[in-house]
């Protein structure tokens, strides 16, 4: 299918004996050059491709992808596959239906990269380098005198250590820390005051969520900090179907721009998308790094070996019992959704397992299958 095809007919003079051979392979050429695409957007919907070849997919592979996740999704898995702005893939095991609404997990911290990132393009924040703690008035108050000088950009790309002895400056998945840098993210739009605002959607919502048109359920938890860094205490949570999820990784391919809307910078995404713990040192749950500003990154290939370096995604472990990553694929313009139950509790392979430590099986097995999808010309 040739998109935006238009003729062209020259002006000059032509010799008759070879005048219209010339002028039939001029049209021909020109009806073969597609102008730039423009992109494609939701309304509210997702436009359902029907050109597979075009979009350099095939019925066959994403057969193959869809008798991969039968086989290691059991029967409550969903999955889209989102290219070039188009639905090319959806489908669902047999406990659960497409628009299944869950709760996301930590892909709330790809939104509140998306919020920091607004706040720094609309000069909200003059640097990341600014002292986030300024804009969370009363916090709560860790017992580590290191916690009241912790800048946005170190919380973004978890070298903060909140709530923990060590002070700032090495890598550390602390959904903690997540959930204190989001009100403090929520601070440089209006008052934040107290340990528990619940500000963080309030603004996530107006900032993000109604300027893309996302139908997203945006609430916090009633849970308290304390001292393990690893409870999140009164974190956000963002409850959609995966559709609508799929809204947040469109925006991030398309570098902060929604339609019309430029909800954060070119430079701050080349930012967020920078590996800088890659060298950590340490193999353990949690410390291994590969971390942009919230986002995974690929880097080198080393969390998925078989996908382009471009990638980076995010795992959400989801209340009850769900398991999400959203992953971006720029190179082969894919935006990829799959939330499924939580069963490597069970010893069973699923979308999140061993997602923190240097194995990552869940997110690498699945974005190897996601990246297959894609046909070289």
């Amino acid at each position: 299918m040739l998109q935006g095809k238009f003729f062209r007919c020259l002006s000059f003079p032509i010799p008759k004996s070879t005048g219209l051979l010339f002028l039939i392979g001029t049209c021909f050429f020109w009806a073969a050059t597609p102008f730039s695409e423009e992109p494609r957007y939701p309304d509210p919907d997702w436009p359902v491709a029907t050109d597979y070849a075009w979009l350099r997919m095939s019925k066959q592979r994403l057969a193959a992808y869809e008798t991969f996740l039968r086989d290691k999704g059991e029967r409550s898995w969903i999955s889209i596959v989102i290219k070039k702005g188009k639905l090319v893939y959806e489908g669902c095991g047999t406990d659960t239906y497409l628009k299944h609404q869950r709760d996301f997990g930590s892909i709330i911290k790809p939104l509140q990269a998306t919020v920091l990132g607004a706040a720094l393009h609309q000069g909200r924040l003059k640097s990341l380098d600014e002292n986030a703690l300024h804009y969370w008035r009363d916090p709560w108050q860790t017992p580590y005198a290191n916690d009241r000088q912790i800048s946005f950009r170190q919380f973004a790309q978890y070298r903060d250590r909140w709530n923990e002895a060590a002070p700032a400056g090495s890598f550390r998945y602390n959904n903690a820390a997540a959930t204190a840098a989001g009100e403090c993210i929520a601070g440089s739009f209006t008052e934040v005051r107290g340990p528990k605002s619940k500000k963080t959607a309030e603004v996530a919502r107006r900032e993000v969520m109604e300027k893309i048109g996302a139908r997203w359920h945006l609430w916090h938890w009633e849970r308290d900090f304390d001292e393990n860094p690893s409870n999140p205490g009164p974190r956000m949570v963002l409850e959609a179907d995966v559709y609508e999820l799929a809204k947040l990784g469109y925006l991030w391919l398309r570098k902060g721009i929604w339609k019309q809307t430029r909800i954060f910078s070119d430079e701050y995404y080349q930012e967020a998308v920078t590996d800088w713990s890659p060298n950590t040192g340490n193999a353990q749950f949690g410390f291994c790094g590969h971390y942009g500003y919230w986002w995974f990154v690929n880097a080198r290939q080393i969390l998925l070996p078989e996908v382009p370096e471009d990638a980076f995604y995010h795992i959400g472990n989801g209340s009850p019992q769900y398991a999400t990553a959203l992953l971006i694929i720029p190179s082969h313009n894919v935006v990829a959704v799959l939330s499924m139950r939580r069963i490597s509790d069970e010893g069973k392979w699923d979308v999140i397992q061993n997602s923190r430590l240097p194995s990552n099986e869940g997110p690498r097995l699945w974005a190897r299958e996601v990246a297959k999808l894609n046909v070289e010309p």
